[in-house]
């Protein structure tokens, strides 16, 4: 009959939010912290870079704003600090939802998808080795497009093979 409609989601992302970070360029050693978001932060900063100096440390960001059922992305430029030496990375938005990277000779741009934590700490973490980082983002993934083809009414093709003549209601 008449009046029908259908729509068609196509899933494209419709960009990103707002930084979410206080300092992307890690060079503002304040705006950072240590273990579990509290207390000086454990790496070192020093020429627009945060590096390590043992296995096992963080930085963090602590307060980050989150919102159920969103996802998040994080864009963490890294290297290993020492070429040759394994470095893994570990990126944290709270205690469980993290992804680990493991870490060439040169930057990298090392992105993560990471869904709403359970705390709002943003934490890097070398679990492997000395790291470099010098640059961090996490934003949050947008909603999708709807609506983007409707269809209406019923079909105007009177013939099967894709012909346009004899154009007739049917």
């Amino acid at each position: 009959h008449r009046g029908q409609q259908s729509y068609i989601l196509d899933g494209a992302n419709t960009g990103l939010g707002d930084e979410l970070l206080a300092d992307t360029d890690i060079d503002n050693s304040s705006s950072w912290n240590g273990t579990g978001g509290s207390g000086a932060a454990e790496f070192t900063f020093s020429n627009g870079e945060a590096y390590s100096t043992d296995s096992a440390q963080w930085i963090t960001q602590p307060s980050i704003i989150q919102t159920t059922g969103t996802t998040y992305k994080s864009v963490v430029r890294a290297k290993r600090a020492t070429n040759g030496v394994n470095a893994v990375m570990s990126i944290y938005h709270g205690a469980n939802s993290s992804t680990t990277h493991t870490l060439t000779d040169e930057y990298v741009d090392y992105t993560s998808y990471l869904p709403k934590g359970d705390t709002a700490v943003f934490y890097i973490y070398n679990s492997t080795g000395n790291i470099k980082v010098t640059s961090a983002s996490l934003k949050a993934i947008n909603d999708k497009h709807n609506a983007t083809t409707v269809f209406y009414g019923d079909e105007m093709w009177d013939l099967a093979d894709n012909s346009v003549a004899n154009w007739t209601a049917v």
